[in-house]
């Protein structure tokens, strides 16, 4: 009997939540024993849209069904793919389309399921993607759900705009320093909250406390936020900027960047496009002192964005993400204090743990170290020579012919490639006829004969899209051309001359160290480690040819200042 995961949507309200489970799961129960399938497990996420990732449950089932998740950079989820492990069912069975993920690497994740011999089926429109003809059905499909997803989207937009229009607005999560009463649909002063907003606000202003100062502040008297969290040098800034502490709501300011959009990512709209209505909350604060705070801001940001003050001797953050914290594993932040000598402020730069910076001593203790101590630890390695000992045992003849031997390596790779290009070729030129039979397809079956308006905007959308999937297939190509590999070789050849060039080398600036420092970590006892990523082959090689890490690559040196 063939093993099937059910997958469906449950009410977010607990006491319904308890009633739909129940009742899905008796019926899922009896239909898959009318169908001849067991069931499984049964995976239900909260009551969500099909336009969101973060689904629990959902991705809990596909690591069930031997697929593993992939993600950018900034570790959000973007899509599936297979892994070494089996799956432990043969199906996963769903009420519509709509269940399903809808990311753009939604046909890549089914394609990997089917490679694992996981097959979706779709109650309601009686559709598997166990078919050979699966793709262009379901695409067609997919594609009409997503219309009526952007149609509903467009629906709320419309709603939101009404709303807007009227004056009607509410704060998801009620602003620090107010409460919402549920009885008279309203917000109110939290006297305990507020009287931190103004105590902020006049640090600011009369004092001339900084951002991080306040939040420091808050933090040791105990002061947490909406969320009972310690407070940070952006959440200050945040309160400091916020004119509906004024009493002042701005409906409209910003606006998702597209409405079916996966992120929180925001967009601001056009001033025009406000609708503003004073006195809409309790005010905090008076006009007056927001206008004061905003003056400060602007002037502190324009200094800083200087890097110092005017006629002042402007210094680039060389060390930026370069210095890490060995106990807790934080940035070094730089820090701008001044020394007075002979009567005259000279500017001083000095690198503490962003950790201990944001929460005090209590999070870490790890000391700083000052922009001085690091460049006299740079200039003393290339006057000693040291630097000279390391780049030859890395990237010269100190590494016993090592690098001589990954070059060749490379040029036989390329060599191998090329011999292999012409087959690649072949192969994408199949994949490009066959798109071109599906679009032929789609013209005779769908547009010549009598259907309804709706299918031929699908279908003509379907067509667009297999006419891009055709044309990055072709440009793929062009990766397996001849013209590529000579220049991929001429760059290797290149990079071997220029990194042998700099083993002959006898000098060196602070400027190129900074250039290979892969990180300095600062240790306890006054350390410090550098770790240095010279130019090599084994470098090129694994950016190349190799999913390594790169700290593989880099250069360890220790030092006490």
């Amino acid at each position: 009997m063939n093993k099937t995961a059910i997958y469906t949507r449950v009410s977010t309200d607990k006491e319904e939540q308890k009633l739909s489970f129940k009742s899905q799961a008796e019926y899922y129960n009896k239909y898959c024993e009318e169908k001849g399938f067991e069931v499984y497990d049964i995976y239900a996420d909260e009551g969500i849209t099909g336009t969101k990732k973060n689904r629990k449950q959902f991705i809990n089932m596909m690591y069930d069904a031997g697929l593993d998740t992939q993600k950018d950079e900034d570790g959000v989820l973007t899509g599936f793919k297979a892994s070494k492990r089996k799956p432990k069912f043969n199906y996963i069975l769903m009420k519509d389309i709509t269940r399903f993920s809808r990311n753009t690497n939604v046909i890549d994740t089914v394609r990997a399921l089917r490679s694992k011999k996981v097959f979706l089926i779709f109650e309601d429109m009686n559709l598997t993607t166990e078919k050979k003809d699966w793709e262009l059905e379901f695409n067609l499909y997919l594609t009409f759900s997503q219309q009526e997803s952007l149609d509903k989207s467009n629906k709320l937009r419309w709603a939101y705009e009404r709303r807007k229009e009227k004056g009607i607005w509410h704060m998801s999560n009620p602003l620090f320093g107010y409460k919402y009463v549920k009885e008279k649909k309203n917000y109110i002063v939290n006297e305990e909250e507020a009287k931190w907003v103004r105590k902020a606000f006049s640090f600011y202003i009369n004092e001339k406390w900084g951002t991080q100062t306040i939040a420091t502040y808050f933090n040791d008297n105990g002061v947490k936020t909406r969320r009972g969290k310690d407070w940070r040098q952006d959440g200050i800034k945040r309160m400091i900027t916020n004119e509906k502490y004024t009493g002042k709501v701005i409906i409209g300011k910003l606006r998702n960047a597209d409405v079916t959009s996966e992120t929180k990512t925001k967009q601001a709209n056009n001033p025009d496009e406000w609708k503003v209505i004073e006195n809409g909350i309790p005010a905090i604060i008076d006009n007056e002192t927001f206008q004061k705070a905003q003056k400060i801001l602007s002037e502190r940001v324009y200094e800083l964005s200087d890097g110092t003050k005017k006629g002042a001797r402007k210094i680039k953050n060389i060390f930026h993400q370069k210095i890490k914290c060995a106990k807790c594993d934080s940035y070094y932040t730089r820090v701008k204090g001044t020394k007075i000598r002979n009567g005259v402020r000279i500017p001083e730069y000095n690198y503490y743990c962003m950790n201990r910076r944001t929460f005090g001593k209590k999070s870490c203790d790890m000391r700083g170290v000052s922009h001085k101590v690091l460049i006299r630890e740079l200039q003393r390695m290339i006057d000693t020579g040291i630097i000279n000992n390391l780049i030859l045992k890395t990237s010269g003849e100190g590494n016993d012919g090592l690098e001589n031997n990954l070059f060749e390596d490379i040029l036989k790779q390329i060599e191998k490639e090329r011999c292999e290009s012409q087959s690649k070729i072949d192969e994408l030129q199949r994949e490009i006829d066959i798109i071109a039979a599906k679009i032929d397809t789609l013209y005779e079956n769908f547009l010549s004969g009598e259907v309804n308006e709706k299918i031929k905007s699908i279908t003509m959308k379907k067509i667009e899209t297999l006419g891009t999937d055709q044309e990055q297939l072709e440009i793929q190509k062009l990766n397996y051309s001849f013209s590529v590999l000579d220049e991929k070789e001429r760059n290797v050849k290149e990079y071997y001359e220029s990194m042998k060039e700099l083993t002959r080398r006898k000098t060196y600036t602070v400027e190129n160290l900074i250039e290979w420092i892969d990180r300095i970590e600062v240790n306890e006892g006054k350390k410090l480690c550098f770790y240095f990523s010279f130019p090599s082959m084994y470098k090129l090689q694994l950016n190349n040819f190799s999913t390594e890490e790169h700290s593989l690559v880099t250069t360890r040196f220790d030092v006490t200042y």
